[in-house]
């Protein structure tokens, strides 16, 4: 790349140079959940995109002592998946967000604040949505119980989603969708869903299930993916809480999502 100089602060396209839509981008302090309740894959996956490709400092923070730390001296708080993982410390997690803090949920870490009435993510949007999957759910069960001995396999990966691929709707006016001009390919490896944010940003969706591309999942969970969230985010206070229902950083190979991570770690806020 070669650097010129520019004559002028005046633009033929776009704005001009030092104007009120040109704003300056905060070099953000980022720290990253660790320790048991964490998943080790999803925290190493994390830490080698920060440390080997990105060549950013992160800070560790050891998910048991999360209360002795003081989370102001940090911009960005990263929670990878796992389970169990607010141990009580809630609400200073969100005191620190409505201080202006930004957390971003990998996972299996979005269970537990779908459960919190002080986030608008929600396994259902729509009541009938909540009332079919459960009715599927019973469906499945039953014929479980029933099916033959030879068949019991392919019944339980019927409920299953070992890998696969859908083509999102991305808003790329949002600052999570800059750069792909609409469209990203998530990779699903669970059957969880969440529906769409009543109150926030649905950035990334699963609109319907024309959207699936590759890969195996089970006929029984497939139709659920419909009228989905795949990544949002909502404000708290002067802070953010991003949403990763899948995981764009997946064993590192899954470039495609590299760049959404990382408008979420340093231009979501901004």
């Amino acid at each position: 790349m070669e650097l010129t100089a520019a004559k002028s602060g005046m633009v033929t396209l776009g704005k001009d140079f030092g104007s009120s839509d040109v704003r300056a981008i905060k070099a953000p302090k980022v720290a990253l959940l660790s320790g048991p309740g964490t998943s080790s894959l999803n925290f190493g996956e994390i830490w080698y995109h920060f440390e080997q490709e990105l060549d950013y400092p992160l800070s560790i923070l050891e998910l048991s002592a999360v209360g002795r730390y003081d989370l102001s001296t940090y911009d960005v708080l990263i929670m990878p998946s796992g389970s169990g993982l607010l141990r009580g410390q809630d609400k200073k997690i969100k005191d620190w967000v409505r201080a202006g803090g930004k957390l971003i949920l990998m996972e299996g870490a979005l269970a537990e604040f779908a459960a919190d009435d002080d986030f608008s993510l929600k396994r259902f949007l729509k009541d009938e949505q909540e009332k079919a999957a459960k009715d599927r759910a019973k469906e499945r069960e039953e014929k479980r119980l029933l099916a033959p001995y030879q068949s019991s396999e392919r019944a339980r990966v019927s409920g299953q989603v070992a890998g696969a691929v859908f083509e999102v709707n991305l808003d790329e006016t949002h600052p999570l969708g800059y750069g792909y001009g609409g469209t990203y390919y998530t990779l699903k490896n669970s059957s969880s869903r969440y529906g769409y944010l009543k109150n926030g940003v649905n950035a990334g969706t699963i609109r319907n299930l024309e959207q699936y591309r590759f890969g195996f999942v089970g006929s029984e969970v497939k139709p659920s993916l419909a009228e989905s969230l795949v990544v949002g985010s909502e404000s708290m206070g002067r802070g953010q809480v991003i949403y990763f229902v899948d995981n764009p950083m997946f064993r590192s190979f899954w470039e495609n999502g590299k760049l959404l991570f990382g408008n979420a770690v340093f231009l979501v806020g901004q």
